[in-house]
């Protein structure tokens, strides 16, 4: 009935949270939008000082030295500390951009949300009227029914709602397989006329 068919269908809401997540063009964007972030953050890293700090452990020498007789057991350690001098301004510009491109990917992301939600929100209308729809057609289908079935005589077809005497003569109908399935189509259309 009208209200199981209602309690199917799921609420704007939840059609809404469902396209946010699984949507195919909000994942892309999203996944733009990540990598904008990380192109900014490692272009930002790129212009500050950075620090460095290594251990080797070498048995027997380091690598492409001869052999010893006796072993030898050598560590080192080091630390480097890099400090970028004056680059010009090419850093800055680097940054700027990497800046611009985050907010373009953000109002890309914003773009696609909006239409996503758009398309979300006309197929949910277009569900609610169909279903509506057939709800009322099953409501009429059963009412002529009824009113058929009230009488005790046969109830004239002209008296019954249109789609009531298309039910009728759809029960009635044999079916049959047509030879030609371009002609059934043609034979359905001009039937209903």
């Amino acid at each position: 009935s009208e209200a199981q068919s209602r309690t199917l269908l799921p609420t704007l809401e939840q059609s809404l949270v469902a396209a946010v997540e699984n949507h195919p063009g909000v994942r892309a964007a999203r996944a733009q939008l990540a990598a904008a972030q990380a192109r900014r953050d490692a272009v930002s890293a790129e212009g500050l000082p950075s620090v460095s700090l290594g251990v080797n452990r070498y048995i027997n020498g380091r690598p492409g030295t001869p052999l010893t007789p006796t072993q030898t057991h050598e560590t080192l350690t080091s630390l480097s500390v890099t400090l970028p001098l004056f680059e010009g301004f090419s850093r800055t510009y680097k940054v700027h951009e990497a800046v611009a491109q985050v907010a373009a990917r953000s109002a890309e992301l914003e773009q696609v949300l909006v239409q996503t939600d758009l398309e979300v929100w006309r197929s949910y209308q277009s569900l609610q009227s169909e279903t509506s729809s057939l709800d009322a057609s099953a409501e009429l289908a059963r009412s002529g029914s009824d009113r058929a079935s009230a009488t005790t005589g046969v109830t004239p077809p002209a008296s019954l709602p249109r789609p009531a005497r298309n039910i009728g003569s759809a029960k009635s109908a044999p079916i049959t397989r047509p030879a030609n399935p371009f002609l059934a189509v043609n034979a359905a259309a001009t039937s209903r006329v």
